[in-house]
C-alpha cells in the first residue's frame, strides 16, 4: 500500500490484542500518589469538630459530644459513653448492630475488614478478620494479596519504591510520607500547593526518571508583590547542596505558563539548582523541578531531594517600600514615576553615541533620587566591543546601588546578557567600583553595602559603564537600574547615616554629641536624657553617686556596703594587682527579686574591654547563682529571687585572672513582694490566695492547674470537661497491667476518637494500647500531661510508638514532637507516613518513659485523619467511593474515564469510535504497521511504503524486536522522523527507543545513538527524533527499544517532509534584519564564513511551541565534530528564553519545547507573537568549527 500527507486507514490492524489491551507494562513505577485532604475537618455533615454529618465534636452524623448520630459522647449512632449505637466502650458490637461471624467468608462490616473463609494468620486476613500489614483483600469469601515492596504499586498502597525502608518519601508500608510531594504532580493541573503540603517550605520529593516532572504552586495574595526563592538541596532529609548526587533544573512560570526564570546547576561543580525571581504581581505561580538535561553519571537516573522555597510579599500602595519592591509612593497608580505594581516606570532608552563620559555628559546626566526610588534606562551593547557610558547626578552625601537585567524586567537575568559595569568617579577615569556577575545570572550588581566606595559619595556628577563581559558578544538589550539607597537630606535615616535632619545632625548625616540626648557616645559615660544632677547621671553626663569600693576588700568580712532598691545601688572599682578579687555586701529589705550586673567604668549600658565572672552568695557563704558573660558583650548578670531580708555578698573576679583599669557593679531589685505590685518571679503580690513569699496558693477552680488537678477549668461545675475536683470528665482509664500487645488485647481494643489516660510508673515502664481499624484510615496519636489536650507541663516527657499488628514492628515513632516534650505521631508530618492508609486490623500503640523520669501522668488521644469508605475524599486517598474507587480508595484506570492512563493515546471520556479517540482510547487517524517487518526484505514485501507525512502506529515485542519501514523519496528532502507515545503529542509510559536510516545493505547512515556509545534521544524524554537531509530514491528506517529493553505495546512513528525556505538574507546579523521563516515543519540554510550571528524571525501562534535544530548544510557533519554551533531563542523583546550548545546530534544545537516535559520550558507553550533564533558559533569553538555551512530545522507543535 502507498499512501500520502497523513492517509488515514484503520490502524487496529496488524496490531495484536495484546498490543491494545497490554496496559501493564508502560505504567511507571509511581513513587507516590497522595491527593490533598478534603477541606472539612467535619466529615460530609455540617458542624463539629472532625465530627460526621450534622454536627457533633468528632463524632457522626448527627450531635453529641464527640459521639455518633443522635448524642452520646464518642459513641457510635445512638448515644451511650464512649460506645456504639446503643452504649458502652465496645463500640457498634456492643451497642447493638448486627453481629459478625469471623471465617464464615461473609464480610460482617463495620466489624469485619475482610473474611477469607478461615480464621488462620498469614494469608492476609488475620484470625481477628482485620487486613493484615502489607496486604490487599477484597470480595466474599475474601481474596488477599501481599505485595509492600515488591516495586509495584497495587491496592491500598499509596507508593512502592521495592523496599522496606522509610525516609525516602515512601514508608516501609508503602504509605507516602508526609512533607513529601503529591504525585502526580506533573502538569500545571495536578501541581502540589507548596506552602499546604509543607508550611515551613520544605518539601522533598522524588524524581523517579528522566522524564518525571514535579511541579509546584506558589500564590502571591490579592494587593502584594513577591519574591520566591527556590533551591534543591540533596536528599529528601537534605538541608545543603555540595555533591553530584542530585542534578536538577529548576524553572518557575507565570498562571499563563510563561517562563520567568530557570536555573540549571549553581556552579560547575554543584549540580543542585538555585532561582530567584522579584517583583512578582499578585496570582498564582508554579515551580517546575526536573532532571537535568545535561545529567550523567555518576548522578543517578533516581534520586530524591528537597526543594527549599522562600516567599517574601510586600503590600504596593502603603508607602512602605519593602523588598521586593522598587519603590512606594503610597497609591497604585501609574505614571507618576512609580508603577501600579511598584515598579520604575518606563525606562528612559540611551542616546548613542554614549562611548565616553564625555559623550556621557553631553547628553545630559540621569537623576536617580528624581523618582521615588532611582532612574532605569534601557540599552544594548551592540556591535561587538560597543561600550555605553551615563552620566547621573548625586545631590548630597549619598550611597549608590547599581544593576543591570534583561530588557523589561528588574529581577531576570536570562542566559546570554552578561555584563561588565563600573562605577566611574567625576573625573570619568577613576573607577571606584566594578562587578561582572554579582546579581542575577551573569549580571552586574555593585551594592554599596558590600561595595564600600559606592558608599558615602560626595555630591557631583559620576558614570557608570556597561558592557559585554568579554566583548566577544552583543547583548541586543538589558536595562540598567541606577537608584540612591540612602540620601543624606532627605529625612530618612539610611544606610550608613547615623541622622538625617535636626539641629544635632551634621550636613554629613552624623550626629552630634550633646549631653542630654538620651544616647551615651563619644567621651560621656552616661546620658539620661536630661542635663541635670543628681538622679545618677550629672550634668556633664559622667556617672554619680557610685560607691568607690573600700580596698582590702578581698573577702567576705571586708566587703564594701550598700542598701539595694529600684533604682540601684552603683559601685565603682578595678582590678589591682592581677588576680584581684572584690566582695560587695548589699543589704536586702525583704523577699525580692534580685538583680545584679557589671559594666565597665563608665557605667550602666556599655561593657568595653571587661571580661568578669560573678557570683551571689548568702550570707553564710552559699552560693545563689553565678554567671560570665550573661549581660552586655562579656560582662555579667546574676538573677535570683531572695525570699528573706538580710545582707548578701557579691563576688567579682576578672575572668583570666588580669588586672582591669575599672568596672561598675550595679545591685538592684526588680521585684518586691509586698509592694502590691506584681513583678519578676512573683505569681501575686497581696490577697487570701497568695503566700508570704508572693506565691499562689492553689485551689481547685483558680484556672491553674496545680498538683494533684488535672485540669483546672476556673470553676468548681461539673459536666463541662473538667469536675469539681479537677479531674477529667469521660476520659478511659488505663487498665494494667499493659506492657505487652498480648496484654493490651486482654484489656479490650480501642477505637479511634476518644481519650485514655495513665500513668508511667515506675520510671522506664511502658504502656500498651490495641486500636482497631476497621477501613483504611490515617491515624493520628498524640500525648499530653494529665490535664489533657494542648498541654504538657514540665516534667512530663513521653515517647509514642506505633506497632504493626505483630506487636512488634515499630511503624512510627516520636519523642518530642508535640507540645512541649509530650509526642505526636503525625500521618501529614515528618516521620509519620507509615500512620498513613493503614489498612484495617488491630495496631499497637505503646507510650513509654525514661528511665531518668519520675512517675509521670499523661493523656493519650486517638483520631482518624481519613477514614476510607466515609464518602469523603481525604488524607491519601484518590477517591472514596463509587464504581471506579478501589476498596483502598484508589482511583481504577479505565478506558472512558476522560483519564490518559499510558499506553492510552488518547481518553475523551466516552466509548465510541469514530470521533478521534477509538473505543480503545488510542487514536484513530493512524495508519498501523504490517508485519512482518524486522528487516528491510521485509518492509519492501510489506506494500506498506511512506512517500510523505505520516503518522503509524506500531509495537515492539520483548528480546530485541525491530521495526522497519520503508520510505521513498521522489526528490532529495529534509526529513524529520520521530517516535511519540499514543498521543502523537509526548513521550509517556516510559517509553525509550533508538532510531536509525540504513542504506540499501542495511547499515546505519544516520541515527539518534550519538558518539561513542553516548546517550542521545533527539526526540521528547526518551523517544527518538532525527533530522536529516535524504537524497531521492529508497531509504529504510528501523525503530528498536533502545538497549533490547522491555516491549513497547504502542508507539507512534511521525515522518514530516520540511519545506524548503531557502537560503538566509544576508546581513541578519540583528533581530531587526532577522531573515523570516514561516510554516510548521520547515527549514533554511544558511552559513557562517565570518564570526557573524544569523537571526531568523518566527511567527508563532498562540500556546504552540517550537523544535529547532541545526543540521548539516554542507559537507561537514555534525558527528564529525566539523559544526560547533550555538543556538538561542529569544522573544520579541531581545530577552533569551531558551539556548543550547551542543544539545543535538555531534556538537550542533537543539532547541526543544514539545511534550509535557520539555527539555527547553522557554520554548514550550508560549504566547503568540513573533519569535527569533539566533545562530552562532560556540564560545569556544575550534576556527575550523566555527565556520560551516548548516541548515536551521524548525517544527511548530
Amino acid at each position: 500500500m502507498i499512501f500520502h500527507s497523513r492517509a488515514a486507514l484503520p490502524w487496529l490492524a496488524g496490531l495484536s490484542a495484546p498490543a491494545l489491551i497490554g496496559c501493564g507494562s508502560l505504567d511507571s513505577a509511581d513513587r507516590s500518589r497522595l491527593d490533598d485532604a478534603a477541606a472539612a475537618s467535619g466529615g460530609e455533615g455540617g458542624g463539629g469538630d472532625r465530627g460526621g454529618a450534622g454536627g457533633g465534636d468528632r463524632g457522626g452524623a448527627g450531635g453529641g459530644d464527640r459521639g455518633g448520630a443522635g448524642g452520646g459522647d464518642r459513641g457510635g449512632a445512638g448515644g451511650g459513653d464512649r460506645g456504639g449505637a446503643g452504649g458502652g466502650v465496645g463500640g457498634a458490637v456492643a451497642g447493638g448492630a448486627p453481629e459478625a461471624t469471623c471465617g464464615d467468608g461473609v464480610v460482617g462490616a463495620p466489624v469485619e475488614a475482610c473474611d477469607d473463609g478461615n480464621q488462620a494468620a498469614g494469608d492476609g486476613c488475620d484470625p481477628g478478620c482485620a487486613v493484615e500489614i502489607g496486604f490487599a483483600c477484597a470480595g466474599e469469601p475474601s481474596v488477599c494479596a501481599a505485595g509492600c515492596g515488591d516495586g509495584v504499586r497495587s491496592g491500598v498502597e499509596t507508593c512502592d519504591d521495592g523496599g522496606h525502608e522509610g525516609g525516602d518519601c515512601c514508608s516501609a508500608a508503602c504509605q507516602v510520607e508526609p512533607g513529601c510531594e503529591v504525585e502526580p504532580n506533573d502538569d500545571p493541573a495536578s501541581a502540589n500547593d507548596a506552602f499546604a503540603l509543607a508550611p515551613d517550605g520544605r518539601v522533598r520529593a522524588i524524581v523517579s526518571s528522566g522524564a518525571d516532572v514535579d511541579m509546584f504552586s506558589v500564590t502571591i495574595p490579592d494587593g502584594a508583590v513577591g519574591r520566591i526563592r527556590v533551591a534543591t538541596l540533596d536528599g529528601p532529609l537534605g538541608s545543603t547542596c555540595g555533591g553530584l548526587t542530585i542534578d536538577t533544573r529548576v524553572t518557575i512560570l507565570d498562571a499563563d505558563l510563561t517562563t520567568l526564570d530557570g536555573n540549571d546547576d549553581i556552579a560547575e561543580d554543584n549540580y543542585c539548582s538555585f532561582l530567584e525571581v522579584e517583583r512578582l504581581r499578585a496570582g498564582e505561580y508554579l515551580v517546575r523541578v526536573d532532571v537535568s538535561p545535561g545529567a550523567e553519571p555518576p548522578t543517578p537516573a533516581t534520586f530524591g531531594y528537597t526543594l527549599s522555597l522562600t516567599l517574601d510579599t510586600a503590600v504596593c500602595g502603603d508607602g512602605v517600600r519593602e523588598d521586593p519592591e522598587l519603590c512606594d509612593d503610597g497609591n497604585t497608580t501609574g505614571g507618576d514615576g512609580c508603577s501600579a505594581t511598584c515598579e520604575l516606570d518606563t525606562p528612559w532608552p540611551e542616546a548613542e553615541p554614549n562611548g565616553t563620559a564625555t559623550e556621557a555628559g553631553a547628553r545630559g546626566a540621569l537623576r536617580p533620587n528624581a523618582l521615588v526610588s532611582g532612574a532605569l534606562v534601557s540599552g544594548a551593547i551592540e556591535p561587538l566591543g560597543d561600550v555605553d557610558v551615563f552620566a547621573f547626578e548625586v545631590p548630597a552625601l549619598a550611597d549608590v546601588r547599581i544593576a543591570t537585567y534583561d530588557p523589561g524586567s528588574l529581577s531576570e537575568c536570562s542566559q546570554g546578557v552578561d555584563t561588565f559595569v563600573r562605577l566611574l568617579g567625576p573625573d570619568g577615569e577613576s573607577v571606584l567600583e566594578s562587578d561582572d556577575d554579582s546579581g542575577p545570572g551573569a549580571c552586574s550588581l555593585i551594592d554599596p553595602r558590600v561595595a564600600g566606595r559606592a558608599a558615602g559619595l560626595d555630591p557631583g556628577t559620576y558614570h557608570v559603564a556597561v558592557e559585554e563581559f568579554s566583548n566577544d558578544a552583543t547583548i541586543p538589550g538589558y536595562n540598567l537600574l541606577v537608584e540612591l539607597t540612602a540620601l543624606c537630606g532627605d529625612g530618612v535615616v539610611e544606610g550608613q547615616e547615623e541622622c538625617d535632619g535636626g539641629e544635632r545632625c551634621t550636613p554629613s548625616c552624623a550626629r552630634i554629641v550633646v549631653c542630654g540626648d538620651g544616647l551615651v557616645e563619644g567621651p560621656e559615660a552616661c546620658d539620661d536624657g536630661n542635663t541635670e544632677g543628681g538622679d545618677g547621671c550629672s550634668a556633664a553626663c559622667a556617672l554619680e553617686g557610685a560607691t568607690p569600693e573600700v580596698e582590702p576588700n578581698d573577702a567576705p568580712e571586708q566587703a564594701t556596703r550598700g542598701r539595694v532598691s529600684a533604682s540601684g545601688v552603683l559601685f565603682s572599682a578595678s582590678f589591682d594587682p592581677a588576680g584581684d578579687v572584690d566582695y560587695f555586701a548589699v543589704e536586702v529589705p525583704g523577699a525580692v527579686d534580685l538583680e545584679v550586673e557589671t559594666f565597665d567604668a563608665t557605667g550602666p549600658a556599655s561593657c568595653d574591654e571587661v571580661d568578669t565572672l560573678v557570683q551571689l552568695l548568702s550570707a553564710d557563704g552559699v552560693v545563689i547563682g553565678e554567671d560570665d558573660d550573661g549581660g552586655e558583650l562579656r560582662c555579667s548578670r546574676v538573677s535570683a529571687a531572695i525570699t528573706a531580708p538580710g545582707t548578701y555578698y557579691v563576688r567579682v573576679e576578672d575572668y583570666s585572672g588580669g588586672d582591669l583599669i575599672g568596672y561598675t557593679l550595679r545591685a538592684r531589685t526588680a521585684a518586691v513582694c509586698g509592694d502590691g505590685v506584681v513583678g519578676g518571679r512573683e505569681e501575686c503580690d497581696g490577697g487570701a490566695a497568695c503566700d508570704a513569699a508572693c506565691q499562689r496558693i492553689p485551689v481547685c477552680g483558680d484556672g491553674f492547674i496545680d498538683a494533684p488537678e488535672v485540669c483546672d477549668d476556673g470553676n468548681a461545675e461539673a459536666g463541662d470537661g473538667c469536675d469539681a475536683a479537677c479531674r477529667l470528665e469521660g476520659v478511659t482509664v488505663e487498665i494494667e497491667p499493659n506492657a505487652s500487645s498480648a496484654e493490651a488485647d486482654a484489656n479490650g481494643a480501642l477505637l479511634p476518637g476518644g481519650l485514655v489516660s495513665g500513668a508511667l510508673d515506675p520510671a522506664g515502664e511502658s504502656d500498651v494500647f490495641a486500636v482497631r481499624l476497621t477501613t483504611v484510615s490515617d491515624l493520628r496519636l498524640e500525648t499530653f500531661d494529665s490535664s489533657g489536650p494542648g498541654r504538657c507541663a514540665e516534667g512530663v516527657d513521653t515517647a509514642l510508638s506505633l506497632l504493626a499488628p505483630d506487636g512488634a514492628t515499630v511503624l512510627a515513632a516520636d519523642d518530642d514532637g508535640g507540645v512541649g516534650a509530650c509526642s505526636l505521631i503525625d500521618p501529614t508530618g515528618p516521620g509519620g507516613a507509615a500512620a498513613r492508609r493503614l489498612p484495617p486490623g488491630t495496631y499497637y500503640v505503646r507510650v513509654g518513659s525514661f528511665p531518668e523520669q519520675p512517675r509521670a501522668d499523661y493523656t493519650l488521644r486517638i483520631s482518624l485523619d481519613a477514614s476510607c469508605g466515609n464518602g469523603v475524599r481525604e488524607g491519601a486517598e484518590e477517591c472514596d467511593g463509587g464504581p471506579r474507587c478501589d476498596p483502598g480508595c484508589d482511583r481504577i484506570p479505565v478506558c472512558g474515564d476522560g483519564f490518559v492512563d499510558a499506553p492510552e493515546g488518547c481518553d475523551d471520556g466516552g466509548a465510541a469510535d469514530g470521533d478521534g479517540c477509538s473505543a480503545a482510547c488510542q487514536l484513530e487517524a493512524v495508519t498501523a504497521e504490517v508485519e512482518p517487518n524486522d528487516t528491510p526484505l521485509q518492509a519492501g514485501a510489506s506494500g506498506l511504503v511512506i512517500e510523505g507525512d505520516a503518522l503509524l502506529a506500531a509495537s515492539l515485542a520483548a528480546g530485541g524486536d525491530r521495526d522497519v519501514f520503508r520510505l521513498r523519496l521522489p526528490v532529495a528532502s529534509v526529513v524529520r522522523l520521530e517516535v511519540l507515545d499514543g498521543t502523537a503529542a509526548d513521550c509517556e509510559g516510559g517509553l525509550s527507543t533508538a532510531l536509525r536510516v540504513l542504506d540499501a545493505g542495511g547499515a546505519p547512515i544516520a541515527t539518534d545513538e550519538g558518539l561513542s556509545g553516548a546517550e542521545y534521544a533527539g526526540g521528547i524524554g526518551g523517544c527518538s527524533a532525527l533530522v536529516v537531509r535524504l537524497p531521492e530514491g529508497d531509504h529504510d528506517v528501523e525503530v528498536a527499544a533502545r538497549d533490547g529493553g522491555a516491549a513497547i505495546p504502542i508507539y507512534l512513528l511521525e515522518v514530516a517532509i520540511l519545506s524548503d525556505a531557502g537560503v538566509e538574507a544576508e546581513p541578519n546579523d540583528t533581530m531587526s534584519a532577522a531573515s523570516p521563516l514561516s510554516g510548521a515543519d520547515v527549514f533554511i540554510a544558511g552559513a557562517r564564513t565570518s564570526d557573524d550571528l544569523d537571526f531568523f524571525a518566527v511567527d508563532l501562534p498562540e500556546g504552540r511551541s517550537i523544535r529547532a535544530e541545526v543540521v548539516e548544510g554542507g559537507a561537514g557533519t555534525c558527528e564529525s565534530l566539523e559544526i560547533d554551533s550555538r543556538l538561542s531563542l529569544l522573544d520579541g523583546a531581545g530577552k533569551m528564553i531558551a539556548d543550547d550548545d551542543d544539545g543535538g546530534r555531534g556538537r550542533c544545537s537543539l532547541i526543544d519545547g514539545t511534550g509535557g516535559d520539555p527539555r527547553h520550558p522557554g520554548a514550550h507553550a508560549l504566547p503568540a507573537g513573533t519569535y527569533f533564533l539566533r545562530v552562532r558559533a560556540a564560545p569556544r569553538a575550534a576556527r575550523s568549527s566555527a565556520r560551516f555551512d548548516y541548515r536551521l530545522a524548525v517544527t511548530l507543535r
